[in-house]
């Protein structure tokens, strides 16, 4: 991360301020706190080099508006953003603003320090960004998204790189021919005459911008784009000119790659981060698109990037929406509402209040609804011998296979939920 990075923390609560103020300092990292968003406005420095832990509810402005504000004059920080109660509403407009990630209080402090070292690593070979060029309302770039970072395919490189050869192999060749046609007469070298051939031409840098936008070399787009207004001009270019223009753009992308950094992922990476069809199935997609949708992204995504006890936080959100789900379909108080989330007081009560009141016999319990929730309870039993602890809580960092096998019996019990329920419970047995 960059050496002289400071996370800013930003919340109306003191004690939080001195608490995270102590916890970050341990990790050796520069802090520094206000008391508001307007505090953090009026400050100097708030363009320096660093990540925001932000509260959302705040007296003056919530921590989206002041992160919406910062961007519109310039300045883009990685933002944490912790608030007690996460809507729909809120990570929406989180996302459109691109906050790295969102927590719900509590935040195991464990979680929340991995995920400031996270922000800051983001913050490694970002180009400095001067907020005065900085056009108001544009989208951040200072900072690729783990989505931008991934939108870059071996295949787009392979494209852009080959396709130039292949163009600069293509102008030789009907560069030749037309010499050959020419044998015993003098004629103009121009390649006006050949309209497929310009044509062609003119496709490849299509396609060639299409890779460089993608690769993110936007001098390298400009120069591509000019060469081909030149290819669909009045007068287009003589062969030399083709040539001379093909060598300025590969000459052009192999400086802009030297400031780009290019992570690959492995085809088991890939099936979390860029998942063909739901990861839960289409009935979870749909009936969960509050938070669970959210959560499971992230979880996919974190574990795709090797950040497995992240990946186990995200997760935990995500069987907490399912047996609030279940709690509410079997129509029971939340298990949840209990102190210290022990798994074994979690069953019991979803079992006792729940199940066996409904379907109190075996027999009633051999089909229809009454077979479905015990199948439920089995599977939230699984995922209990799956998280390794005595509550539902991440308190022990997880390794990529303990993860992994927690992914698994969390799909399959929230892939049975939704084909019975909705995140509210609907329709109640």
């Amino acid at each position: 991360m960059i050496s002289n990075s400071t996370v800013f923390v930003i919340d109306d609560d003191a004690a939080i301020r001195d608490s995270l103020s102590i916890l970050l300092t341990t990790q050796a990292l520069v802090v520094r706190t206000f008391e508001s968003g307007a505090a953090f406005l009026r400050n100097d420095d708030r363009a320096s080099p660093g990540c925001m832990v932000v509260d959302y509810h705040m007296p003056d402005m919530t921590g989206l508006d002041l992160i919406e504000e910062l961007q519109r004059i310039g300045v883009f920080h990685p933002a944490i953003l912790v608030t007690g109660l996460c809507d729909a509403a809120i990570r929406e407009r989180a996302a459109s603003l691109g906050v790295f990630t969102i927590f719900e209080k509590p935040v195991p402090l464990n979680v929340l320090v991995e995920a400031v070292h996270s922000a800051l690593r983001t913050l490694e070979n970002a180009p400095a960004r001067a907020s005065a060029e900085k056009p108001a309302g544009e989208s951040p770039h200072a900072v690729s998204t783990l989505w931008d970072m991934l939108r870059l395919k071996a295949q787009t490189f392979y494209e852009a790189t080959t396709g130039l050869g292949h163009s600069l192999s293509l102008i030789r060749a009907r560069q030749f021919k037309n010499v050959q046609d020419a044998a015993g007469r003098a004629v103009a070298m121009t390649p006006a005459e050949h309209k497929a051939f310009l044509k062609t031409m003119v496709d490849r840098c299509r396609e060639l911008q299409r890779s460089l936008d993608v690769l993110g070399t936007p001098i390298t787009s400009l120069a591509a784009a000019e060469f081909k207004d030149a290819l669909t001009g009045r007068d287009p270019p003589s062969f030399e000119e083709l040539e001379n223009g093909i060598r300025d753009i590969s000459t052009s992308l192999r400086r802009e790659l030297k400031l780009v950094t290019l992570l690959t992922l492995e085809p088991r990476e890939q099936y979390y981060f860029l998942p063909r069809e739901p990861l839960f199935g289409a009935d979870y997609s749909a009936r969960f698109s509050g938070g669970g949708v959210f959560d499971l992204d992230e979880a996919a995504k974190c574990l795709a990037l090797g950040r497995s006890t992240a990946a186990a936080f995200h997760l935990l959100r995500v069987i907490e929406t399912g047996i609030r789900a279940m709690a509410k379909c079997l129509q029971i108080p939340d298990p949840l509402m209990q102190p210290g989330h022990r798994w074994d007081s979690i069953l019991v009560k979803i079992w006792d209040e729940g199940i066996a009141r409904k379907w109190p016999t075996v027999p009633s319990r051999s089909h229809g609804d009454g077979a479905l929730f015990e199948t439920l309870h089995a599977r939230l039993g699984a995922v209990q011998a799956a998280w390794r602890s005595h509550a539902l809580r991440v308190e022990n960092k997880y390794t990529d296979d303990e993860v992994q096998q927690i992914f698994g019996v969390a799909r399959a019990f929230m892939m049975a939920l939704a084909s019975r329920m909705d995140e509210n419970g609907l329709p109640t047995a």
